[in-house]
């Protein structure tokens, strides 16, 4: 298990993050960053998810918010800027699935 997190969330120069799209929340103040994470041959890509300020570039981590096994098109869209939804889940192992992020609750449908 630890290699597995250590794999998905962090091996250093090893991963790398493709950003696949950005939503601005309704003021402008937050985005969720939807982006594909690969730590090289040894492991397939995994569809990920960031809430961070709207000024901040996307770390060279896993997501804070959603790790997912595989390549998964995923709905993202604020209900407000207190409130996110997350659909298009079924069918897949998440290895991190988080209910708030800085402050922002997260909504999950299949």
């Amino acid at each position: 298990m630890l290699l597995l997190g250590l794999t998905l969330n962090g091996c250093g120069d090893f991963c790398g993050n493709e950003v696949s799209q950005t939503i601005v929340s309704p003021t402008g103040e937050m985005k969720a960053v939807v982006f594909m994470r690969n730590c090289g041959a040894t492991t397939g890509f995994n569809t990920q998810v960031s809430l961070l300020p709207a000024t901040a570039q996307l770390p060279n981590r896993g997501g804070n918010m959603l790790s997912l096994d595989d390549e998964i098109p995923l709905q993202v869209e604020w209900e407000n800027d207190a409130e996110i939804r997350v659909t298009r889940l079924s069918g897949t192992r998440i290895f991190r699935r988080e209910e708030s992020v800085l402050g922002v609750r997260i909504i999950y449908q299949d």
